[in-house]
């Protein structure tokens, strides 16, 4: 049962044999830990901010674990955090005579596509459209874009098996619920189909000893189209 948390169980007893050591070294010091102490807990058991306190730290707790449980995966398995911190210095890195800039030219590209990123007041998803036209030594002037949003991907599956899903894949031609319309070619569902496996750094599975959850829990909203 200790098992998951055996090493901090053990790191615990040296620092306590370590406190207690550094105190036998003052005897005087020792004296007046024994001699206060009682007072001391008298006086946080009797004061108005203690009951607060606790059942503040109680929520807290209760807010975390399922966060956590959930996000873990993401840590362990997939290196996500990692990831995230290579991605943030390549998005940040357009040249200009300041220094460098957020990169967004891509949220510029093909503003004549009905609904797409570079238009405002859109009616529906983006959903592909012509491409504008391809100059000699430049490429294309911008494509075209189809709405791509599968929100809390998993790291994980049932199991604690990796099923990396974020960075993982291709996009898929279509992948809606029922309601969508059958021309839409757009990726809303937040699960595709079978295991991902792990990232190129991530692990096959998750840690022993690690708890984990493959779906949100706790007050986060539920995920639809699974």
């Amino acid at each position: 049962i200790a098992l998951p948390v055996a090493e901090e169980l053990s790191h615990g007893f040296t620092a306590g044999a370590e406190v207690f050591d550094a105190l036998s070294e003052s005897p005087r010091s020792l004296d007046q830990t024994i001699a206060r102490s009682p007072r001391t807990l008298r006086e946080v058991a009797t004061a108005p901010s203690t009951a607060p306190a606790l059942r503040g730290l109680t929520d807290t707790v209760d807010t975390l674990d399922p966060m956590l449980r959930y996000l873990g995966p993401h840590v362990t398995v997939c290196n996500y955090w990692n990831y995230w911190w290579t991605y943030l210095s390549d998005h940040i890195s357009e040249e200009v005579d300041t220094g460098t800039v957020q990169r967004i030219l891509v949220k510029l590209s093909n503003p004549l596509q009905p609904n797409g990123p570079a238009t405002f007041g859109a009616s529906e998803p983006a959903n592909g459209g012509p491409n504008l036209p391809t100059l000699p030594g430049i490429g294309t002037l911008g494509d075209s874009v189809n709405l791509h949003a599968q929100p809390y991907g998993r790291a994980v599956d049932e199991n604690g098996n990796a099923d990396c899903e974020t960075g993982q894949r291709g996009f898929p031609r279509r992948l809606a619920p029922e309601g969508f319309r059958p021309d839409l070619n757009i990726a809303v569902s937040a699960r595709t189909p079978g295991n991902q496996g792990p990232t190129y750094s991530g692990k096959p599975k998750v840690p022993e000893g690690q708890t984990f959850s493959a779906e949100p829990t706790g007050l986060a909203p539920q995920v639809a189209g699974k």
